[in-house]
């Protein structure tokens, strides 16, 4: 019986792993072993440097070739927010180099570490931002982007939203991107790991660049990467922006377990072996 004036406390069940996965017991094991091990800078040319200098590049080979792209084109962040805030910013500030605004549009529905962001930066002067309406459906309005995309610098159109879970129609999209010279970065921070990913092929040669991130897959917060196709290749120090995205000097990475080397041609499984780990502050790679 439950004593009068006490109340039975029940053992908390999360289930919001939209939100966020709770970091796996491979990836917390993994992390406590790396974190007993001596590791250096791995822009130093010492043992330790060097040493962590081929667990970066492992870790890059392996996430690249799990998503279909080259490593060249993976350049790791802080975590999915950082990863869109950065080509935001580069976009911007690209077109006030040419003494203009930057005509942007954003899903109506797009995460706020865009959403905001670009909405700031139109109040301040700094580019004309347009909202694309969605339907009953949460899916984008496609006649409003193709008359919007044959004059804007860029979209900014996730491929299956944070809170929904509605998985936008990323072949549509892409054949009215293929008819324009705009950039569109996509947001794949929800569709990592519960969808296969090839940048090579299909739709997805039409994204410029996207971003994902560890803590969706059972990895820590802190850890993500931005991805570029072969013909959008700014340079890291570019990427960078002080005033948007936090800890400028330091690359976040994710690291993975000789576990991921057996072969297994599902993303879902190469995700699951994948854990991130906060080096010490490196430079460009």
């Amino acid at each position: 019986m439950i004593e009068r004036g006490r109340k039975k406390r029940m053992k908390p069940c999360y289930l919001d792993y939209n939100a966020g996965e709770p970091i796996s017991e491979f990836v917390a094991q993994t992390l406590t072993e790396l974190h007993s091990i001596p590791m250096g800078n791995p822009n130093s040319l010492h043992s330790l440097g060097m040493k962590a200098r081929r667990e970066v590049n492992r870790a890059r080979d392996v996430i690249a070739r799990a998503i279909g792209t080259h490593p060249s084109k993976l350049r790791f962040t802080a975590g999915g927010s950082s990863a869109n805030t950065s080509v935001l910013v580069h976009s911007v500030m690209s077109a006030l180099g040419e003494g203009r605004r930057a005509r942007i549009i954003y899903g109506a529905t797009e995460h706020p570490s865009l959403r905001q962001p670009i909405l700031n930066m139109e109040r301040q002067g700094l580019c004309k931002a347009h909202e694309l309406r969605v339907n009953s459906k949460g899916q984008p309005n496609l006649d409003q982007l193709q008359e919007l995309a044959q004059e804007a610098d860029g979209l900014f159109l996730m491929a299956a939203n944070n809170e929904t879970g509605v998985l936008h129609d990323m072949a549509a999209i892409s054949r009215i991107i293929d008819t324009s010279n705009i950039h569109w970065h996509c947001d794949a921070v929800q569709l990592l790991g519960k969808q296969r990913l090839n940048f090579g092929s299909g739709s997805w040669r039409s994204v410029s660049s996207a971003s994902v991130s560890a803590h969706k897959l059972g990895g820590p917060p802190g850890c993500g990467a931005l991805i570029l196709n072969a013909s959008y290749n700014p340079t890291l120090r570019q990427l960078r922006c002080q005033f948007v995205v936090a800890n400028e000097n330091a690359e976040y990475f994710f690291l993975t377990n000789p576990l991921s080397n057996r072969g297994t041609d599902s993303l879902h499984d190469h995700a699951k072996l994948i854990c991130g780990l906060k080096m010490c502050q490196i430079g460009n790679p």
